[in-house]
């Protein structure tokens, strides 16, 4: 079992280290690291075939259809003339100096992901602020490292994160909502160290890339909103609905039209909002040369283009899913005996005696998250987690607090979430280069927070 599991350790650090270096792209290194980890687990040969690959391949169909329809949302927003419109309402609202944008845009990410979630929300939120941030001058990779910050700040607050810990380690909701409202004041300060250093003094060059989109007409207020306002409003829970009929006019939309209160009483998953968001957009926006069929067709194409090497990673991410959750490759790393409940296996290891080595054992191990790797909550974290509270081996309220805490890591820096690819695939900057610049925020992120658990869940 231990010469299991630091085989497993070494299939992580070695695919890891190709893919820093850049000695072995993603794209490869992914589906090659899931037959790996699956192999060394125990896993047999047909499984390996049928589960991890075949299964694999597929295992996020849901959010690379996603990905594609907001390749196509983009290709119509970018058409149409409304990434044009969005810059130049937020630089009549904000100014040009980039400083301020990228707070702004960050307050409003951070706000906006309290409540939402999911692949097709980062394709809507992101599509608005690039081209904001971009246009004031902030460089594509400090922009894609701004938004995941953001991102991963306000899921700190987001409620149906704290269910997931709930459900799977028995904390209260009390318990959840202490300690996230905790780390959320670190991880807040963290974004506007970020927008200091990052933007303020690292310098910024103006970059509004003008062969990534195609030229449009320039387009009023009204049509700006055309595409975005009906995924925005499908997409955002029933709650914050009133908040946008006070916005309505201010985003270039007539609140009091019966054709908005229509959309705000409306619910849709979000793969039928963003087919809305792209036929709205097409058939409601300025007609364009080629005739609005012709805009659907070239927006579809163009889109899938530019998603293409994102789709190709998402593969390679549910193969490695599938490895990581096998049962085999996790009893190479803990079992639970039926009758006892005792634990054994080289997670036991962290059992720790006092708050210090707490700290020092779970900050030293915290980049395990990445690469769908031990410690990564959508890997195999929770359940390990749970298997350790189960067998005593950490208190239910300091594992929910270390599987945040390292979330920030998974969350922000990961180059194998959805997300990440994307934005990474958006921006035309390498998911490795998200990673490294992002690295030393998420992790002091983390150790931050680990220290803010001892008193309450370790004392």
């Amino acid at each position: 079992m231990y010469l299991q599991a630091l085989g497993l350790l070494a299939v992580f650090i070695v695919f890891a280290a190709l893919m820093i270096a850049r000695k072995l792209p993603a794209l490869l290194a992914l589906p090659a690291m899931a037959v790996a980890v699956a192999a060394v687990g125990g896993v047999g040969g047909m499984d390996i075939l049928n589960k991890v690959i075949g299964e694999g391949a597929m295992r996020l169909a849901t959010p690379i259809a996603a990905v594609i329809l907001g390749g196509a949302l983009a290709q119509v927003v970018r058409r149409t003339g409304v990434a044009e419109a969005v810059v130049r309402r937020a630089s009549e609202l904000s100014g040009d100096n980039a400083v301020t944008v990228s707070l702004v845009i960050a307050g409003a990410c951070v706000l906006l992901f309290m409540t939402l979630s999911g692949l097709g929300a980062v394709i809507l939120v992101a599509s608005l602020a690039f081209p904001v941030l971009l246009a004031v001058g902030v460089r594509p990779l400090a922009a894609g490292c701004l938004f995941l910050m953001s991102m991963s700040v306000g899921g700190v607050l987001n409620v149906v994160n704290w269910q997931f810990y709930i459900d799977a380690l028995g904390v209260s909701q009390a318990e959840v909502r202490q300690y996230a409202l905790m780390l959320f004041v670190p991880s807040l300060l963290a974004v506007v160290a970020y927008v200091i250093v990052d933007v303020r003094l690292a310098g910024r060059r103006r970059l509004w890339a003008e062969e990534r989109r195609a030229p449009a007409p320039r387009v009023g207020a009204t049509r700006m909103a055309t595409p975005i306002i009906p995924v925005a409003l499908l997409l955002l829970p029933p709650a914050s609905r009133p908040l946008l009929r006070s916005l309505g006019p201010s985003l270039g939309f007539d609140a009091g039209t019966a054709e908005f209160e229509a959309l705000v009483a409306w619910e849709f998953p979000i793969l039928a909002a963003m087919i809305i968001g792209v036929l709205w957009g097409a058939l409601l926006g300025p007609k364009p040369e080629g005739g609005r069929i012709q805009l659907i067709t070239a927006s579809l194409i163009e889109g899938i283009k530019d998603v293409a090497p994102a789709i190709g990673l998402m593969m390679g991410i549910g193969m490695l899913f599938i490895a990581v959750s096998s049962p085999e490759v996790t009893r190479c790393l803990v079992t639970e005996d039926p009758a006892t409940g005792a634990v054994s296996g080289p997670l036991t290891l962290l059992r720790v005696s006092s708050p210090v080595a707490y700290v020092l054992l779970w900050g030293a191990l915290a980049p395990l998250a990445l690469y769908r790797g031990p410690l990564n909550v959508w890997g195999m974290g929770i359940g390990i987690a749970g298997v350790l509270v189960a067998g005593g081996v950490l208190p239910p309220g300091a594992a929910m607090a270390a599987l945040m805490s390292v979330g920030h890591i998974q969350g922000i820096s990961d180059p194998t979430n959805t997300h990440n690819v994307w934005v990474g695939s958006t921006l035309g900057v390498e998911v490795q280069d998200l990673l490294k610049r992002t690295l030393p925020y998420s992790w002091i992120l983390a150790i931050v927070g680990l220290i803010i658990a001892v008193p309450w869940f370790l004392s």
